[in-house]
């Protein structure tokens, strides 16, 4: 238990000090526990251990599954916890109205965006297999459209690196 609606960097480094691999995030299932988990996600990347979700759904938090379940079914739970890319992915999918035009596009941008900051291929297939399963783009469309992405990214870094120099 975090105590608020995210670990802080204090609780995340005091976890990693002992050699923890694997970190399970169960936040609230409402809008802050969602926030929450993807400031713990940013906060756990880079930290060389492997960040999953667990979801309570349809209950309120993890006390309230377990007071319903048991303490049994909740450790089925954490053991069904998906990858963070996974749980992002659907999080960004569900902020969307993908039935229309403007809600894929953005959408597709947030996901090229995710894609962009991964370095794990299988990570980046998952986003890719995402956007033609959920969005219906076509695999070859994809694959171009974050290359010419990823090209675009490179750019403006390298400007910002020559804007930094400047100064």
């Amino acid at each position: 238990a975090c105590g608020g609606n995210a670990p802080t960097e204090n609780q995340i480094n005091n976890a990693l000090k002992y050699g923890i691999k694997n970190i399970i995030l169960c936040l609230d299932n409402d809008d802050a526990g969602r926030k929450g988990t993807e400031r713990a996600i940013e906060l756990l990347r880079g930290k060389n251990v492997n960040i999953y979700v667990a979801n309570t759904n349809p209950y309120k938090d993890p006390d309230e599954y377990i007071r319903s379940k048991s303490i049994e079914d909740f450790k089925e739970v954490l053991k069904r916890a998906e990858s963070w890319v996974k749980w992002m992915a659907k999080r960004i999918i569900s902020k969307y109205d993908t039935a229309t035009d403007i809600g894929r596009e953005e959408a597709l941008n947030d996901l090229l965006k995710l894609e962009s900051d991964l370095t794990d291929p299988i990570e980046s297939e998952y986003i890719i297999e995402t956007i033609t399963k959920t969005l219906g783009y076509l695999r070859e469309t994809i694959e171009d459209k974050i290359l010419t992405y990823h090209e675009k990214r490179a750019k403006e870094k390298q400007a910002e690196y020559y804007r930094e120099l400047l100064k």
